[in-house]
């Protein structure tokens, strides 16, 4: 075959088959999550309830993700609410459609690993072309088939973590193609695609750390001066434009009236995050060497081990270090991981932090945060694939490409099962929910999704048998104790349901637990009690428009000579929020009387 324009010129096979390679067996290992179903967090966000116009577009950069679906406030990534809006209108709200989509985006970020390890490996000439091609894939490959990316590639709403992570690579190849020589064009490349990561996802704010930490690393003959690196200052417009839409969006959303899914008190201090975030940099490392076994929640992660997490991290900076100048793909690996996971440690991601200037406030992280997620490590496990790569590269060359290719082929071999094994497991509510029973046995959280997933279920008495075992181990656990309060209460154990609304609103719950205690209360004929529960409910609920609706709820249900006044409630509260199910369901309940 010859190469068109270049007569006399073959082309290496390797050139077009390793990355054929590298897409189809990323896509085999992924191939078992196509199923036509919405389970965790997709269901709140897929189809899209946005029609496909400018002025839902232009909502989307004024919202925040989760304040509408739960009044969680804290996470901005209008982009990926635009990529939902837009597979509704292309597939008409098919999850079958939409998973498809991920495995595709999936499979682009592993050919956008091996594009940018490859073309870091052809800056050795003893490698050569095929050489770099082939070790490239193989290590590419790895990343593509790893267990550690299923909570990313399964769930449509996280996809967000694979559209971050290809305009993070996609930016640094730029820098690395056409620094050089066309440095306007490489940064200006780098910054467009630096502001539609940020919009995706918060994790891209580290791209300028890791350009500086590639060029500096890969090529240090260029100088190491502010000259070099002033360029970077074009990343810069692209932070302004974000930072000051994010807060708005998240000033913007109603304040949470839910307690936390966590168990554990969140470390108070800046010791206690710098303690927490050093013991959940080890935890990621265990995750991907370790990748068993997989969870959708770590909410009973306390931190912990922080003297041998300590001494883990020193050894792989320190080992980042000596490597500098004589391996630095070694070390721009091990700085990629740990610059990528930063922005969503404790360290940034604590609701106690706060950068204000003058008294404006021009970051605050929000509240919806978690302990440790395995979905994190998407990104950072790309900058792990470049010692990988050159590893193999050295091996290969060394003892020939076969052995490289034949352990690169041993350890897909063993991680693909695992993959496969989870999807399984997301291709169903309950499936998802008992892996994480067992999983994570001790975690409350854990029994929050199975008693979930069987509470839509209608297995009331099943529920009531995992309470009884359970609840009084998890008093924390909140949503796990409603849950329990509404099967007591299904199967006329009206005591019992009291007692778990109790430590539900004990645990933080405080608007659903007093109005679903006064529930039972009016059940139990208490009524003075349960309208006491029901105005406890109505003055802590901190959404404006909830609070009205619970109003309205307390004087249609206890004083049904002040329904205009109940009807005037629901109408305040479909005013502030247009669509408002509940309050307009309500307001017809009242007007057909």
């Amino acid at each position: 075959m010859r190469t068109r324009g270049t007569p006399g010129v073959v082309r290496d096979p390797s050139m077009f088959l390793a990355p054929l390679a590298v897409a189809v067996v990323t896509a085999i290992a992924y191939a078992n999550i196509s199923a036509d179903v919405l389970i965790h967090d997709d269901r709140f966000f897929y189809p899209s309830p946005s029609p496909l116009d400018g002025s839902a577009i232009a909502g989307f950069f004024r919202r925040d993700v989760w304040g509408p679906a739960t009044g969680v406030p804290g996470l901005y990534r209008p982009l990926l609410l635009l990529s939902l809006a837009i597979d509704t209108a292309l597939f008409h709200g098919s999850a079958l459609a939409a998973h498809r989509v991920n495995i595709a985006l999936h499979v682009a970020a592993t050919l956008a690993v091996y594009a940018f390890v490859r073309a870091l490996l052809r800056t050795v000439p003893a490698y050569g072309p095929r050489l770099a091609a082939i070790t490239a894939a193989s290590a590419a490959v790895l990343f593509g088939v790893h267990p550690i990316h299923t909570e990313a590639v399964d769930s449509i709403f996280n996809r967000s973590e694979i559209l971050a992570t290809i305009c993070a690579l996609g930016a640094l190849g730029a820098l690395w193609r056409w620094e050089e020589r066309r440095r306007l064009l490489a940064w200006s490349a780098a910054s467009v695609l630096y502001m539609a990561g940020l919009f995706f996802r918060e994790s891209a704010v580290s791209l300028p750390a890791l350009a500086i930490l590639l060029l500096a690393l890969m090529r240090p003959e260029r100088g190491l001066g502010l000259r070099r690196f002033a360029p970077v200052l074009l990343l810069l417009p692209p932070f302004l434009i974000y930072l000051p839409l994010r807060q708005a969006a998240l000033a913007a959303a109603p304040l949470s009236s839910l307690p936390p899914l966590g168990e554990n008190a969140a470390p108070a201090g800046v010791a206690g995050r710098a303690a927490f975030t050093v013991a959940s940099l080890a935890e990621y490392v265990r995750m991907v060497i370790w990748p068993h076994p997989l969870r959708v929640s770590y909410e009973d992660y306390a931190g912990g081990g922080v003297a041998l997490a300590v001494l883990l991290l020193v050894g792989l900076v320190g080992l980042a270090v000596v490597a500098g100048r004589r391996a630095p793909a070694v070390a721009l690996g091990i700085g990629f991981f740990y610059l990528a996971l930063v922005p969503s440690t404790r360290l940034l991601t604590d609701p106690g932090v706060e950068i204000a200037v003058g008294g404006h406030v021009l970051f605050h992280p929000g509240l919806a945060v978690v302990p440790l997620a395995e979905r994190i490590v998407y990104l950072p496990s790309a900058g792990l694939v470049v010692p990988v790569a050159f590893g193999l590269a050295a091996l290969a060359r060394r003892r020939g490409a076969g052995l490289a290719v034949g352990l690169a082929v041993a350890l897909t071999a063993v991680l693909t099962p695992l993959t496969w094994t989870r999807n399984a497991q997301w291709r169903s509510s309950l499936a998802l929910a008992e892996a994480e029973v067992r999983g994570g046995p001790g975690n409350g959280d854990a029994w929050r999704m199975y008693v979930g997933v069987l509470l839509d279920q209608g297995s009331n008495a099943e529920i009531t048998g995992i309470c009884d075992r359970e609840g009084s181990a998890h008093p924390r656990s909140a949503q796990l104790q409603n849950s329990c309060g509404s099967a007591y209460s299904t199967v006329g154990r009206l005591e019992d349901a009291t007692l778990a609304y109790r430590r539900a609103i004990d645990a933080g719950l405080v608007t659903a637990g007093h109005a679903n205690l006064g529930r039972t209360y009016a059940r139990m004929g208490r009524a003075v009690e349960a309208e006491a529960e029901f105005r406890l409910a109505a003055d802590a609920e901190k959404d404006p428009a909830m609070h009205h609706y619970r109003v309205g709820q307390l004087l249609e249900r206890f004083h049904p000579d002040r329904l205009d006044e109940a009807a005037a409630e629901y109408r305040q509260a479909l005013a502030l929020r247009e669509g408002y199910a509940a309050a307009r369901e309500a307001l017809r309940r009242i007007e057909g009387r």
